[in-house]
């Protein structure tokens, strides 16, 4: 067993009789004492947890020793059970037939229990449970746990339960909720869940409790056919606040009967298993509840940012902002209210979900996200609430770090027919802090971009020049990205471009391999017209629509066959008040299967 120091020990058994003395008695559990009842002292300790539970008297303190106590431990009484450290102070159940779902710890009455490791088998055990208490006096409460590898790591029944600063993870054996809170009686219980960190194959939480609370918890649901959290049965209050959750199947958040629903400063977020990125679900998912309030939140590469499907009761939705939505943003009886923001990239610190799991998605500097939420809440720091899960009176206060901007990925290079002009395309940086695009060209690959090399500046995401008789055989072009700050971008890739001292070199512009690609429109802001680019890899039935603030079709621009290669559509704002604009591009193949879609947001200013 792992050893520990006396002088450690009593100074950790000094300051907890000093916090719990009021309530009971202090009793040890150790593999290191003589185990001699009352268990009083860790000289006296005993290596039998569950006999010291059985000799406890209500309100009691037992406090466990590092070390791993092995089997399914009851507790019929009120009791307080403290590890010595969560990490090394682990109970657990390793019974590896699965034939029994025990719960490695069962409380029947008011159980705390705060910096322990509780292990099921893997198979159908429990990790935590408290059974039978109807009445708001009987709680449980956990504190600082890891509980893990469990069907169910939490599970409740008419109880009050609050789970703070836990980490929970269930097992992959079956599609079951980490944490389960169940009340099918008209008792007034609550759930409160804040600052836990829940891995789950399904779903995260599943709660019927009168009153539910998730605030500050980051949510990780990794199977396919996923829900982060599910609220059942008619209920009458439950918010969510401040939570990160990364759910690629179903919905993030799933509500049926709730009164009043208030889902703020949360961040929806794909999940990628093996660098590829799962189906994408609904951001928010609501079902005949009566007031509800979504706002502040950041959707990002969700399907829908929230779905309503009862019309009886309309959904609240404002000062939230969505970035690569695949379908429309809102479904259902849904009233969209002032400053929502439609297809802006958040700017996460890191965004690169294949690589990272959801902690790095603090904004940056210059991020739209910034001061942005409802002007009538505010954040720790006293400033307007920005958007997402470090926003609003839950969040916290952190430095905008001012990053570079994401380096240029090149997307298309060809020359024009009379072989004199080049033509650089490349992805959209859909930074709102940027400023322009750098080019760069020498006549040497490994060159370094410098004034001597400096080709020229654009604000779109393509350059043209006239080449001349340069004497070279080849050409390259390295391009970066400015940010408002002067920040420029790395370089991770190259244009090569052919040429010879005659300037006869011609490329078939059939044979190019493009892409599909959304340009941003330019110039933007407009009045009155505008063009909006786009590049088919093949030839495909596009659909080119214009969308008003409300999500309102205004104008079809194309819908029909169209060629592969580069194109560009005109859109006319004559008619149309100064506003910000959505236009969305739809391809689809021969077989009407649809292959792309993207969108662009686009500002008439007159």
């Amino acid at each position: 067993m792992i050893g520990y120091t006396t002088e450690k020990m009593k100074t950790f058994s000094i300051i907890l009789i000093f916090t719990i003395s009021s309530l009971g008695a202090t009793r040890f559990v150790s593999y290191d004492g003589s185990d001699i009842p009352p268990y009083t002292s860790w000289e006296t300790s005993s290596p039998d947890l569950q006999k010291v539970i059985n000799y406890c008297e209500p309100w009691d303190t037992v406090i466990i020793g590092k070390g791993v106590y092995e089997g399914n431990f009851e507790v019929l009484k009120n009791l307080i059970i403290i590890g010595e450290d969560r990490d090394s102070t682990i109970i657990s159940y390793f019974d590896t037939t699965g034939v029994n779902a025990n719960a490695v710890l069962l409380g029947h009455d008011t159980l705390q229990v705060s910096n322990l490791s509780i292990l099921g088998n893997g198979y159908n055990s429990i990790g935590l449970a408290l059974y039978n208490s109807d009445d708001e006096m009987h709680k449980l409460t956990i504190k600082d746990c890891i509980i893990k590898n469990s069907l169910y790591c939490v599970f409740t029944r008419e109880s009050c339960v609050t789970i703070l600063r836990t980490e929970l993870e269930n097992s992959q054996f079956d599609s079951k909720p980490a944490i389960f809170l169940e009340n099918n009686y008209p008792s007034y219980n609550v759930g409160h869940i804040e600052s836990c960190i829940v891995r789950t194959h399904d779903i995260a939480l599943k709660s019927s409790m009168n009153r539910t609370i998730f605030k500050n918890n980051i949510v990780l649901a990794k199977g396919l056919n996923t829900r982060g959290v599910v609220l059942l049965w008619p209920r009458e209050f439950a918010e969510f606040s401040n939570n990160i959750i990364q759910a690629p199947g179903l919905e993030g958040i799933s509500a049926d009967n709730i009164d009043t629903l208030l889902v703020k400063n949360n961040n929806f977020i794909p999940y990628y298993r093996f660098g590829v990125w799962l189906i994408a679900g609904n951001g928010v998912k609501i079902n005949n509840s009566v007031f509800n309030e979504v706002k502040n939140n950041i959707f990002y590469e969700v399907n829908k940012c929230v779905t309503k499907s009862n019309n009886s009761y309309p959904v609240e939705v404002s000062y939230n902002l969505s970035y690569k939505t695949i379908i429309s943003n809102f479904t259902g009886n849904i009233s969209v209210l002032e400053g929502n923001l439609f297809e802006t990239d958040p700017m996460f610190l890191n965004d690169n979900f294949k690589q990272q799991n959801a902690w790095a998605v603090h904004l940056q500097y210059g991020s739209p996200a910034i001061d942005s939420g409802d002007p009538t809440i505010f954040d720790i720091d006293g400033s307007r609430s920005d958007m997402g899960a470090f926003g609003g009176p839950g969040g916290i206060t952190y430095l905008y770090q001012d990053l570079p901007p994401k380096p240029v990925v090149p997307d298309t290079m060809f020359f024009a027919e009379d072989s004199s002009r080049i033509y650089l395309l490349w992805e959209n940086n859909s930074e709102s802090d940027l400023f322009e695009y750098i080019v760069y060209r020498d006549t040497v690959r490994s060159f370094t971009p410098g004034i001597d090399n400096k080709r020229g500046v654009t604000s779109e995401n393509m350059f043209e020049e006239l080449i001349t008789d340069v004497g070279v055989d080849s050409l390259f072009y390295k391009v970066t990205a400015q940010d408002s700050t002067g920040n420029e971008s790395e370089i991770e890739s190259i244009f090569v471009a052919a040429v010879n001292d005659s300037s006869s070199t011609t490329i078939d512009l059939n044979e190019i391999e493009y892409k599909f690609r959304l340009e941003q429109n330019y110039p933007n802001p407009f009045n009155p017209s505008t063009k909006i680019r786009f590049s088919l890899k093949s030839t495909g039935n596009v659909k080119l629509k214009v969308y008003d603030m409300k999500g309102e079709e205004i104008e079809t621009l194309l819908d029909g066959l169209q060629s592969k290669g580069y194109h560009e559509i005109e859109f006319d704002g004559s008619e149309y008040a100064s506003s910000i604009y959505i236009y969305r591009l739809e391809v689809k193949d021969d077989d009407r299967i649809p292959v792309f879609s993207g969108t662009g947001k686009m500002v008439l200013l007159k």
